[in-house]
C-alpha cells in the first residue's frame, strides 16, 4: 500500500474483505488516512468502501471467469472453495454461477447439488458430520442420496437453493428418519428371539442403550447406532438435572417422557447376528452384543463414553481369551 507515494506496508491488513484472504493487493492512494505510527490504515468509513469496493470486483472476476473460463475457475475452486461457499451464503447471483461446480460428498458418489436435485429429485441432505456417518450406510445400500452437510457454509448453502431455483425441492434428514428405511421383523421372528433380546437389552443397560431387532441393507453391516441431536439434547439435561436440585425440577417439569437413549439396530439378515441370537452361553452372548454395539460405534465414528470404552475393553478382551482358550 502507497499512500500520496508513501509506502505504508507490504502486508497491511484489513484492506480486502476477510473471506477474501487468498487476494493480493497493490494500492496507490490520495485519500486512505493513516495511523499514528503511519504502519497501517486507519480503519474508519472509507476504508470501508475501499474494502466493499475490492470485494465487488473479486465477485466480478469470479463470476466472468465461470462464465468465460470454466477450466480456470474450477482449478480455482479446487483451492478456494470455502472463501466461494461464504460469499455465496448470502450472494444469490454467485451462488447461481458457481453451483454447477461446487462438489458435495453424497451416499451416491461426489456431485453437485443441481446432480443430485436430478438424480434423486430431491437434495436431502445430513446437517452434521456425525449424522451423516451415521445415515450413510444404509442410505448408500438403498440408492438413497443424502448429501453430507456438515462442513462449513453446506447447510446454509442448501438452504439458499429454493431461492435460486424454485424447481429444487430440498429436505433435512437425521438418524431417526431411517426407520422409513428399515424393516421390522415380523412377530414370529420376534417372538422366536425374544429371549436373546431380553439378554442383549440387560446387556446394554449398562451402557444406556435401546436395543431394535430390524432388517436393512447392506446385509453385511451387523448393527447401526442411531444417535441424533434431540437424543443427545435430553441426555445433556438430564445430566445437568442431576447435578442441579433446582435446575433438575425445572427440566424434569418440562421432560416428555421420551428416553433420549442411543439405539442399537440389530439387522436380523446378516449372518453374525444370526450366530449370536443362538448362542445358549449367556456370558458370551453378553460380549458379543456388547461387541456389536461397540463396533457400530467406531464404525459410525460416534464419540465413546467412560462406560462405552469399558464395554469395548471388557468385550474384546473377554472374546479374545475366549478365542485362545478354545485353540
Amino acid at each position: 500500500v502507497y499512500v500520496k507515494g508513501m509506502l505504508v506496508g507490504d502486508t497491511v491488513e484489513n484492506l480486502v474483505p476477510e473471506w477474501a484472504f487468498f487476494v493480493r493487493c497493490l494500492v496507490d492512494s490520495d485519500q486512505l488516512r493513516l495511523t499514528a505510527s503511519r504502519e497501517s490504515l486507519y480503519d474508519d468509513d472509507l476504508l470501508e468502501h475501499v474494502r466493499t469496493g475490492i470485494g465487488e470486483q473479486i465477485r466480478r472476476w469470479m463470476l466472468r471467469t465461470a462464465d468465460v473460463d470454466p477450466r480456470r475457475f474450477e482449478a480455482f475452486l479446487d483451492l478456494h472453495a470455502l472463501a466461494v461457499k461464504s460469499v455465496a451464503c448470502t450472494d444469490d447471483e454467485l451462488l447461481r454461477a458457481v453451483l454447477p461446480w461446487l462438489r458435495f460428498e453424497t451416499t451416491v458418489g461426489t456431485m453437485t447439488l443441481p446432480e443430485v436435485a436430478t438424480r434423486m429429485g430431491v437434495v436431502r441432505y445430513a446437517s452434521t458430520v456425525d449424522e451423516y456417518r451415521q445415515i450413510a450406510p444404509v442410505a448408500g445400500a438403498q440408492g438413497i442420496g443424502v448429501v453430507n452437510a456438515g462442513y462449513a457454509f453446506d447447510t446454509a448453502l442448501i438452504g439458499r437453493l429454493p431461492l435460486v431455483d424454485p424447481g429444487i425441492q430440498i429436505e433435512p434428514i437425521v438418524p431417526g428418519d431411517l426407520d422409513a428405511h428399515v424393516r421390522t421383523v415380523s412377530e414370529d421372528v420376534a417372538l422366536a428371539l425374544r429371549s436373546f433380546l431380553t439378554t442383549a437389552r440387560e446387556v446394554l443397560d449398562r451402557v444406556d442403550v435401546d436395543i431394535e431387532l430390524r432388517e436393512f441393507d447392506p446385509v453385511t453391516l451387523p448393527a447401526l447406532v442411531l444417535d441424533d441431536r434431540e437424543s443427545r439434547h435430553r441426555r445433556a439435561s438430564r445430566e445437568a438435572a442431576e447435578a442441579d436440585d433446582v435446575w433438575g425440577r425445572l427440566l424434569r417439569s418440562l421432560d416428555d417422557g421420551q428416553s433420549g437413549r442411543r439405539r442399537l439396530l440389530l439387522n436380523h439378515r446378516n449372518a453374525v447376528v444370526h450366530r449370536i441370537a443362538r448362542l445358549t452361553d449367556p456370558e458370551l452372548l453378553g460380549l458379543a452384543v456388547e461387541a456389536l454395539y461397540c463396533q457400530a460405534l467406531l464404525l459410525g465414528q460416534h464419540p465413546m463414553a467412560p462406560a462405552d470404552n469399558a464395554a469395548l475393553q471388557r468385550s474384546f478382551i473377554g472374546l479374545l481369551d475366549r478365542a485362545v482358550t478354545r485353540s
